[in-house]
């Protein structure tokens, strides 16, 4: 019962990764978005993409 609580859980946890890559790094979102969440980035010295790979690692 666990392990299907948490497969689920992983399954839900990686469709809203999906979806924030979607919204910052994909198109037709908006401009101001990717700006927002570059700019986010580069003020506290985050590398979002290794940090996705890392995240998806452990999905």
């Amino acid at each position: 019962m666990r392990s299907i609580m948490l497969q689920n859980l992983n399954w839900v946890f990686k469709s809203q990764v999906i979806k924030f890559i979607k919204r910052f790094f994909k198109d037709p979102y908006r401009n101001e978005d990717r700006k927002w969440i570059k700019k986010l980035a580069n003020e506290n010295n985050i590398n979002i993409k290794v940090k996705l790979k890392i995240l998806s690692k452990l999905l």
